[in-house]
């Protein structure tokens, strides 16, 4: 499995690569973290799944940050991200999508969609915060949102520490290593 996390506090972004190697009843064996690079931009966000998948993201991302005007890399990393997960859904890999919106300070969550459709609903209005999880499992997504539930305009930390919390929470329950944490936050 391999967790790409870009993290941007407007200040910077970290394009890492988190790679672990699971046995099959999803005990960690190994585990590896890797930070790519630093870039400054006000964009985060993240995809949990097959390690060769986003590494291969990861890598792309890296490179279009070497070729791209950086006032052209977060719309260019944002399609690179989504045409990702439109590939991994009509590889028939199973994936829920859950987006929330916040609505007068507090994060809420907004909808549930299950796909085979493409992920255009994440290009959503600047200036708001989303978060936007995919998993098969139902349970990633009422996890998700009690660690996320209380949460005003939310720190990027805090918001960090809820996808980890919910991917470990995911891993230990799962009997698979497909699934999939894709998470995109604009902060305003």
């Amino acid at each position: 499995m391999s967790l790409i996390t870009v993290v941007a506090c407007n200040q910077f972004i970290s394009v890492m690569s988190d790679g672990r190697i699971v046995d099959r009843f999803n005990n960690i064996e190994d585990e590896n973290f890797n930070k790519i690079k630093s870039y400054e931009d006000n964009l985060f966000f993240s995809a949990w799944g097959s390690k060769a998948i986003f590494d291969d993201v990861a890598m792309t991302l890296d490179q279009k940050y070497k070729t791209l005007n950086k006032s052209d890399y977060v719309d260019e990393a944002s399609k690179i991200i989504l045409r990702t997960a439109n590939k991994i859904i009509y590889q028939n890999h199973p994936f829920i999508l859950l987006w929330g919106g916040r609505s007068k300070g507090i994060l809420k969550i907004c909808q549930l969609r299950t796909p085979k459709k493409q992920l255009e609903s994440l290009e959503l209005i600047s200036n708001d915060c989303i978060s936007a999880i995919g998993s098969n499992k139902p349970y990633a997504f009422k996890y998700i949102e009690s660690e996320l539930s209380d949460m005003y305009i939310p720190n990027l930390d805090k918001v960090i520490e809820a996808q980890k919390n919910t991917i470990e929470h995911v891993a230990t329950m799962d009997d698979t290593v497909n699934n999939v944490i894709f998470s995109k936050v604009f902060i305003s």
